[in-house]
């Protein structure tokens, strides 16, 4: 007889964890799994990118009806989906999901905030404001009570693993690693000259600097704006886009203003929220990726590039050097002219940026394949069946 167990993403509502949960669905779906009946928990959010990527599942699925954090029917929907099935386990991708299950909960959890986090990450991030660092620490306070309601985590670093155990004082026996992927890009993957992403045509000749982020604070992004104008009218190289993926009233309004003052329309430019099925388009015209981040666990970004062939410029800190190593140029997220000069570098240097290429392919080559990172979901899953 098979063990009922519930994947649970009805609390991802947005970014990556989006992508993630997609992935280990559509491994699923394909799976022919003898030891374990799925039972799933799904945001609207999750529930719509399944669609667009045309994956359904055919049974045994609950759609939460509201954001599980913040309301107390959809918990309760839960719950009673929950008590219902009467599964052994939840495994819910990535916490806090805000609920104490009866079963045994193992969570998957990336909140670097919480795990890696210094002083520093939040001076920059705040600017040394008080009231919103002491938000932030009451958020992430909040956050470590719910997420060590579980029984069970996994994380995707060595890095978060080790703070959060240091930090939140649990059994080290109670936590795995499992670390990031990137989606499928296929064996045939190769760069395009042009391509059309969320109608507007893309040209791989632009020099093409992606930030595939939303504009969280601690991503760092309005220093872009900075970096783009240093890099124009410092360092005379207009060749190059920096190509931002943010919701249009957020680009008008926190970043349009200063590139029409600054005269940068032809050097920056928006395209809007990529949807995963569109990511391979977006990666084979890029020129190269930029995370400016103060703090990150395991972005996509990385994986992702070393997969598509492309060079990665990156936060010089400890969350990247692990995953990245020699695959990355490392730049002080707070020194504009750094940035601008690694981008510089990267465009004029054509050796720089062979090396890079041979350093990736290193590093991809030593990563889990989607479905050997569900296969690590499942032996740590199927420990706690007994």
């Amino acid at each position: 007889m098979k063990t009922k167990i519930i994947f649970n993403v009805g609390n991802i509502i947005k970014g990556g964890a989006i992508q993630a949960a997609v992935n280990f669905i559509t491994i699923n779906q394909k799976m022919e799994d003898d030891f374990f009946d799925w039972f799933f928990v799904l945001s609207q959010e999750v529930y719509d990118e399944l669609t667009k990527s045309k994956i359904t599942i055919e049974n045994n699925v609950m759609i939460t009806s509201g954001k599980i954090s913040k309301n107390k029917l959809a918990r309760q929907e839960v719950l009673s989906f929950e008590k219902r099935i009467a599964p052994l386990i939840v495994f819910t991708l990535f916490g806090p999901c805000y609920i104490k299950f009866k079963a045994i909960h193992i969570s998957g959890f990336a909140n670097g905030w919480i795990t890696h986090s210094t002083i520093k990450t939040f001076i920059n991030t705040y600017h040394y404001n008080l009231f919103k660092i002491t938000k932030a620490l009451l958020k992430y306070t909040y956050y470590s009570f719910h997420i060590k309601q579980a029984d069970a985590w996994i994380f995707e670093t060595e890095t978060a693993q080790n703070g959060f155990i240091n930090r939140l004082r649990v059994d080290k026996k109670s936590c795995f690693v499992v670390a990031n992927t990137a989606i499928d890009f296929g064996k045939c993957f190769s760069k395009k000259n042009s391509e059309k992403v969320n109608q507007q045509t893309l040209f791989y000749v632009d020099n093409l600097i992606v930030s595939l982020a939303a504009n969280y604070s601690h991503k760092n992004l309005l220093s872009l704006l900075l970096v783009a104008k240093y890099l124009k009218y410092k360092l005379k190289n207009e060749k190059f886009k920096l190509v931002l993926t943010l919701d249009e009233k957020v680009f008008a309004d926190d970043f349009l203003p200063f590139i029409i003052d600054n005269e940068l329309q032809n050097n920056i430019i928006n395209i809007g929220k990529v949807n995963i099925v569109d990511l391979p388009k977006l990666y084979s015209v890029t020129y190269a990726t930029i995370l400016p981040s103060f703090i990150e666990t395991f972005s996509a970004i990385y994986p992702e590039s070393f997969a598509t062939k492309t060079p990665i410029i990156t936060t010089d800190a400890e969350f990247s050097h692990e995953i990245c190593q020699k695959a990355a140029i490392y730049i002080d997220p707070k020194n504009t002219k750094n940035m601008a000069h690694a981008i510089n570098l990267l465009i004029t240097n054509t050796k720089k940026y062979d090396e890079l290429l041979v350093e990736g392919k290193v590093q991809h080559l030593k990563m889990l394949t989607a479905d050997q990172k569900y296969q690590k979901y499942i032996g740590i899953l199927s420990r706690y069946v007994s």
